[in-house]
């Protein structure tokens, strides 16, 4: 009995411990153009990282990246929350606050196809929700009243007959007639 209960203990120990590797909080100390930020956790160890299924984009007559500009103004100096989600793809909280989800409602980004897909499902939904927030405000990148072509290959990633939009429950994307 007591042998049962010293591997039951163990096996519970190994499990919080491979649960705290993945989440961790750090605080944000550069931020790239291409969307890659530079962590520094409590230990002093130094990490570059990218949002999971988040891609940067740049406005046209701009030299830098809208995505790092805003993220500069939300976590520059910060310590925020992160919890992996691939090699160095991770989804990033502050105060409850999710930035992959603040940059795609606000237009200053879009969804990246690569991990994107190897995202759970769920996580995949939020995302999809947010950037059709922005889509449907014409918010950041979509105020404009056709789309570039930039913007078409971008969106969607899904056959708008199987999944509809969260927000307005209508197909998500309809190719441009004219």
């Amino acid at each position: 009995m007591k042998t049962i209960l010293l591997i039951l203990l163990l096996i519970t120990g190994f499990v919080n411990t491979k649960l705290t590797a993945q989440e961790a909080s750090v605080q944000v100390v550069n931020i790239f153009e291409d969307g890659t930020i530079e962590t520094i956790a409590p230990s002093g160890k130094r990490q570059k990282v990218q949002l999971a299924g988040i891609d940067t984009i740049n406005f046209p007559n701009q030299l830098k990246s809208a995505t790092a500009k805003r993220l500069k103004t939300l976590v520059l100096g910060k310590t925020v929350q992160i919890k992996t989600a691939g090699n160095h793809y991770v989804s990033m909280s502050l105060g409850g606050m999710d930035i992959g989800n603040r940059l795609l409602s606000e237009g200053v980004a879009l969804i990246e196809e690569n991990s994107f897909r190897r995202l759970p499902m769920a996580r995949q939904q939020q995302l999809i929700a947010a950037q059709e927030h922005a889509r449907q405000y014409r918010r950041g990148l979509w105020q404009k009243q056709r789309p570039t072509m930039q913007q078409r290959f971008h969106y969607p990633l899904w056959p708008a007959d199987r999944l509809p939009s969260p927000v307005t429950n209508a197909p998500v994307y309809r190719p441009d007639t004219n």
